[in-house]
C-alpha cells in the first residue's frame, strides 16, 4: 500500500496504481528531410465473387436454432407424437408472444413463405426431413392474439397473418433474423 502524500492521507492499493499508470512512449522517428512518393492507385480491379444470397439464409432447421440459442421453445412438435387438433382462439385474451412468433416464423420459413399481412403458410410442414406441426395451445394463443386465422381441417390447417401481424412478428423475432431467414 502506497499513499499520495501526508497532509490528506488516502490509501490505495499498488496495483490500482499500476494498472493505471500510461505506457512510455518512444520519441518520434526523425524525418529525412525527403518527401516519400506517393503511393500508386491500384489499377487492376478485385475479383468481386459474386454471392449466392439464397445461400447465406438461414434455413428454417438454422431459424429454429437460432431462437432456441436465445432459450426460447419454439412450440413445433412431430406429428408422429402429436395429434394436431381443430383450433378456435382461446376464450381469455392473449397478447402476442415472442413464442407466437417464433412458431409462426418457423412454419412461414418451412413453407418458403414471406412474412406479409394475408401471408399464408401450412401449420404442418416439413423440417429436417420430419414432419412437424405448430402446437394446438400455441396456435390457440396466436389467434387468441389477433396475429393469425386458421382455416382448413385438423392437421391440414393453413395460418394468415391478419392485417399488421407481420410488423408485430418483426418487432418479437427481429428484423434482421427474419431477413436472414427469407422471410422479407
Amino acid at each position: 500500500m502506497q499513499t499520495l502524500d501526508n497532509t490528506n492521507p488516502v490509501t490505495i492499493p499498488a496495483t490500482a496504481i499500476a494498472d493505471t499508470a500510461k505506457p512510455v512512449s518512444k520519441p518520434a522517428a526523425k524525418s529525412s528531410g525527403k518527401a516519400k512518393p506517393a503511393a500508386k492507385p491500384e489499377t487492376t480491379t478485385p475479383a468481386t465473387p459474386i454471392r449466392d444470397i439464397a445461400a447465406e439464409r438461414l434455413t428454417a432447421k438454422q431459424l429454429h436454432a437460432a431462437f432456441e440459442a436465445q432459450r426460447l421453445s419454439v412450440p413445433v412438435k412431430t406429428t408422429a407424437v402429436f395429434k394436431p387438433v381443430a383450433v378456435t382462439a382461446h376464450p381469455i385474451a392473449r397478447k402476442p408472444s415472442m413464442r407466437q412468433a417464433a412458431a409462426i416464423a418457423v412454419a412461414f420459413a418451412a413453407s418458403k413463405a414471406k412474412l406479409a399481412d394475408n401471408g399464408t403458410a401450412s401449420r404442418v410442414f416439413k423440417f429436417d426431413a420430419a414432419e412437424l406441426c405448430i402446437e394446438n395451445g400455441a396456435l390457440r394463443d396466436a389467434i387468441s392474439s389477433g396475429l393469425i386465422t386458421a382455416s382448413g381441417q385438423a392437421g391440414n390447417e393453413t395460418i394468415k397473418l391478419s392485417k399488421n401481424a407481420a410488423k408485430t412478428i418483426l418487432g418479437l423475432i427481429g428484423e434482421k433474423l427474419a431477413r436472414k431467414a427469407g422471410l422479407l
